[in-house]
């Protein structure tokens, strides 16, 4: 099979990439992780819920509006 036929097939997915060794990304992501850390330790346990659930709705956002800006390049 050839990478055309790979990309087709669905098993190349271009959206998928390794961002372990960008820089910018690496740092941006060590804010966001000490920020949220920092938050949660000044919120009552109920919060903390509720703090969770606002921040697993905005990353499954984010893989949403991924995909849908992949789909969108790509197609």
């Amino acid at each position: 099979m050839n990478i055309l036929e790979d990309l087709w097939c669905g098993n190349i997915r271009p959206s998928e990439y390794d961002v372990s060794s960008c820089r910018e990304y690496t740092e941006a992501l060590e804010r966001i992780n000490h920020t949220e850390s920092e938050l949660q330790n000044t919120l009552s346990d109920e919060k903390k819920v509720l703090f969770a659930q606002y921040t697993e709705s905005i990353r499954s956002f984010m893989h949403m509006l991924i995909a849908c800006c992949s789909r969108t390049v790509s197609g």
